[in-house]
């Protein structure tokens, strides 16, 4: 790890052994920089392999130009440009439909939802319901990354967001049966006093005793909304109720994704659904232009109304507070789409990111005659990265862009808070001979 000393003066290069930290070397961080990036560096294949990743236009996953279009639309754009951009990104969603039952789900709701995954739940042999759950972009975000991931952005609410059960019945039952089910998956899972999920079943009773006489037949709809506030019912598009409890919204969700999830298939099906190139492409997209259109929609959040019917009126701190979760969400979705990268002499692959957040820049290799000694990777700060993104690649450009790498690289955060630190991964290929490495 190479940066600058806390006194300001030269550099030093902490050293870690397979984890281990086993010391720092002052004031030679920018020189163990040189021994990669400089004219005469040990590895050219590193540097070859950071400027051929981070140029633009060098590396395009699928579908990224939705994204990038997006992302251009956030900052001094129209909102006509803002609805263009969310407007294309959804002309790229399309129905999904469960196999198991043959009911297809919508891929957006009507309140900007949309559709991360659908299931089916079953008790022995028979099928009960399809299930969709529908949710904002930064939920299809986690959905690619894992069932964990997905299950804990499903269930952190924060004043303006949810997450969506819709139930479409396909085997009928009884409105106290349905109820009774539904409460009883939620009941060990909701740590808050029994009332509550007693409320809850009370309003799926309700509802299913107005709308459908009291039998939730096939084709009975429900539609769970999830939030920080509790769980609010619908039945066949008619609004019940909100059963009303801080926790009760996240035991909901857990009904769905945690480990004993009454639908594994759902959980499968959100993975699978965005877990591909183009899925994580799309779920960028869809955050970054949408998080741009809601910045014209400030006066509908003001306006929001609670459930006794006070409006709430958002001051400075939670809108800090709903910007960075915006910026936060937007990170997981970039994220997302980050792939290791493997040095083909050596076969060794590197991560993504390192766990203090450094990205990976380029993978290389260190050989001497025709012996392979090891794989080195190049992790940095995003600003590093930008440092070069601007340039055309090409054999014209490319001594210009590595030298413009080299000087961000080493620089440790003298211009800015955003590059302290400058890391170099080595991997040995080669477990004999007597130095010169």
């Amino acid at each position: 790890d190479c940066s600058s000393s806390k006194g300001g003066k030269g550099g030093g290069v902490r050293v870690s052994v397979d984890g281990i930290v086993a010391g720092t070397a002052p004031g030679l961080a920018g020189a163990f920089v040189d021994v990669f990036l400089d004219e005469n560096g040990v590895s050219p294949p590193l540097r070859e392999s950071i400027v051929a990743n981070c140029c633009v236009g060098a590396a395009k996953p699928p579908s990224a130009e939705d994204a990038r279009s997006s992302s251009s639309s956030e900052e001094g754009s129209s909102p006509e440009g803002s609805s263009s951009s969310l407007e294309d990104a959804e002309s790229k969603l399309s129905p999904l439909r469960d196999a198991a039952t043959g009911v297809a789900f919508p891929p957006k709701l009507d309140d900007d939802m949309y559709l991360v995954g659908v299931g089916v739940r079953k008790k022995s042999v028979v099928k009960v319901y399809a299930v969709g759950m529908y949710a904002p972009p930064s939920v299809l975000a986690a959905a690619a990354s894992s069932s964990s991931k997905l299950r804990d952005a499903a269930r952190t609410f924060d004043a303006d967001t949810k997450t969506t059960f819709v139930l479409d019945m396909v085997y009928g039952a009884s409105a106290e049966k349905i109820a009774s089910a539904l409460a009883e998956s939620a009941r060990p899972r909701y740590p808050g006093p029994p009332s509550d999920v007693q409320d809850l079943e009370a309003l799926i009773v309700r509802g299913v005793n107005e709308k459908r006489s009291g039998h939730a037949s096939k084709g009975t709809k429900f539609r769970f909304d999830c939030s920080q506030e509790g769980v609010r019912v619908s039945v066949d598009g008619e609004d019940m109720g909100l059963a009303e409890s801080d926790g009760l919204g996240g035991a909901f969700v857990d009904v769905f994704m945690d480990d004993g999830a009454v639908s594994p298939t759902l959980v499968e099906s959100c993975g699978e659904t965005w877990g591909t190139e183009d899925g994580r492409a799309l779920s960028a997209a869809l955050m970054l232009s949408g998080s741009s259109s809601s910045n014209d929609g400030g006066a509908k959040a003001r306006g929001k109304t609670s459930a006794n019917g006070a409006t709430a009126a958002n001051g400075g701190g939670d809108n800090d507070d709903k910007r960075t979760k915006k910026v936060d969400a937007r990170l997981v979705a970039v994220e997302s789409r980050l792939r290791p990268v493997r040095d083909d002499v050596t076969g060794v692959s590197f991560p993504p990111k390192l766990d203090d957040g450094l990205y990976l820049m380029g993978a290389g290799s260190r050989t001497r005659a025709s012996v392979r000694l090891y794989a080195v990777a190049m992790y940095a700060s995003p600003s590093v990265l930008h440092a070069i993104s601007s340039f055309e690649p090409g054999e014209g450009t490319r001594r210009e862009a590595s030298l413009a790498l080299r000087n961000a690289a080493r620089t440790f955060g003298r211009y800015d808070s955003f590059s302290p630190v400058t890391s170099l991964v080595l991997e040995m290929a080669f477990g004999g001979g007597d130095g010169g490495t």
